[in-house]
């Protein structure tokens, strides 16, 4: 019995570990977008029970790219950790920090009185809770009632601080968007907070000032979201007057040869006024603005058509990843489409690998499979997206034809950190080892380092991507351009 309670404590202690990396962006170590939009939910549902202050911030670091090819992509990573520290300093202790990805960040203000002590809420809502239970006793009447706008204000200040860059000296640029919720804000949903402190980052962004710009209800005017929506449409149509939409290819590296067998592709759209529109972001817009199939296409028919203009007579392609949610795989046509597009680029079906996203939120997987099977049989190979992150289910490598599957970029640290611990370490290597004997192959993302790199083959992994691989990464292919 002292056994068996021995091993269930250190089970849970496992599971805390997973939970924390599947909650948490490995780079900077702040929330990611599952915990944030998490933490989200429970401070609007507080917030409909007892109106209190609550906002949301939206950062985006203006010229990330540029720092990226100039200074390197070491430097921009020290940039997004600087910046993560620098926004965790100017919040309060019970304020979420969170990174979405890029150099896009998330920031919740909700004072800490508004916050239940008895430790309710979800999975990680209590564990938010117990980490911060001493700051929510301290925190002083001056900072629970602090002015949302005066935070976001500091944010913005600390934010634009030059910093020290590859011995260069370099000059923070950064747009701030802030919502709060209003008295009438009731029923407001998560979606339409977001989307709220997106306009106004934007708003911050075509006004090229790098400072906070508040929500106000002319940024949602019924002539503003659907123009946007509209101008994206138009984009997705290859018409010009919508802006740009960029099919970015991101190299798959064998670590063992070297060589590039397959590309990742991404979409980006470069709004006429507001700039770039990063992968994440340009997806919850398409799908609020209903072309979120259309986007599907046109990523298909010009990542395809990209690989083929690059593929010399009588050589075999490089394999092209192009991302899907699961909930869309089985709308209806979508094995047509496919088929069209492989026939027009001229490549065998083999040179399309589906990376198949969003499992956890898909209603109806059998539907999916169904689908999934009858593409597999005809040659297109099937990859599960994201496993070790909290929107992709691994139960569905029983149901999916799964032949690759890409590891979140915690998952790869967790395998290869010498540091994680031991039985944790045992129960992931079980589990990639069985896959890898099932004949899966697995493609680690996140990789930053030849030693990294090394671990990794050590372990039977020889597919990555990340920075170590990421300045192979050809010129963004346009509409025009293929």
């Amino acid at each position: 019995m002292a056994d068996n309670v021995r091993l269930l404590e250190r089970l849970e202690d496992n599971q805390r570990e997973l939970r924390r990396l599947a909650f948490h962006d490995p780079l900077t170590g702040l929330a990611n977008r599952a915990l944030f939009a998490d933490r989200l939910d429970q401070a609007l549902a507080r917030y409909a029970r007892v109106p209190h202050p609550v906002a949301v911030v939206f950062c985006d670091l203006d010229d990330f790219k540029q720092v990226n090819d100039t200074l390197g992509h070491a430097a921009g990573d020290e940039l997004l950790r600087v910046t993560a520290r620098r926004l965790t300093a100017a919040v309060r202790a019970t304020d979420t920090v969170a990174r979405f990805g890029g150099d896009e960040f998330a920031i919740l203000l909700e004072s800490a009185r508004a916050r239940p002590h008895d430790g309710g809420g979800t999975e990680t809502e209590s564990e938010t809770e117990s980490e911060s239970e001493s700051d929510v006793e301290s925190e002083s009447d001056a900072e629970a009632g602090e002015d949302p706008v005066a935070i976001g204000h500091r944010l913005a200040e600390a934010v634009r601080l030059p910093v020290r860059l590859a011995d260069t000296t370099y000059a923070v640029a950064a747009s701030f968007g802030l919502v709060v919720v209003g008295t009438a804000d009731t029923a407001i949903t998560a979606e339409t907070l977001l989307h709220r402190a997106d306009l106004a980052m934007y708003s911050a962004k075509s006004g090229k000032t790098g400072l906070l710009t508040v929500y106000d209800a002319g940024l949602g005017a019924p002539d503003t979201v659907p123009a946007l929506r509209a101008a994206l449409a138009a984009a997705a149509r290859d018409d010009p007057s919508g802006g740009r939409l960029d099919v970015c290819l991101r190299p798959v590296v064998d670590l063992a040869t070297d060589e590039v067998p397959a590309y990742q592709a991404r979409l980006e759209w470069h709004h006429p006024r507001l700039g770039v529109f990063r992968p994440q972001r340009l997806a919850a817009l398409g799908d609020s603005a209903g072309v979120g199939p259309a986007l599907d296409r046109f990523l298909l028919r010009h990542a395809l058509a990209w690989i083929a203009g690059r593929t010399q007579p009588g050589a075999r392609p490089a394999a092209v990843h192009v991302p899907l949610l699961a909930e869309r795989v089985a709308r209806e046509g979508l094995p047509a489409e496919i088929s069209s597009a492989l026939a027009d680029a001229g490549l065998p079906a083999g040179a399309l690998v589906l990376d198949i996203r969003g499992t956890g939120r898909d209603r109806d997987l059998d539907a999916t499979a169904a689908v999934l099977t009858r593409l597999h049989r005809a040659g297109v190979r099937i990859s599960l997206a994201e496993v070790g992150s909290a929107d992709t289910t691994v139960d569905s490598l029983r149901l999916l034809p799964v032949d690759l599957i890409t590891l979140h970029p915690a998952y790869t640290a967790l395998w290869v950190d010498r540091s994680t611990q031991y039985r944790l370490r045992i129960l992931t290597d079980a589990f990639l080892a069985t896959v890898i004997d099932l004949g899966i192959e697995v493609i680690a993302d996140g990789v930053d380092s030849r030693s990294t790199a090394r671990r990794l083959l050590e372990r039977g992994c020889h597919l990555a991507t990340g920075d170590i691989v990421d300045n192979r990464a050809p010129p963004p292919a346009t509409a025009g351009r293929p």
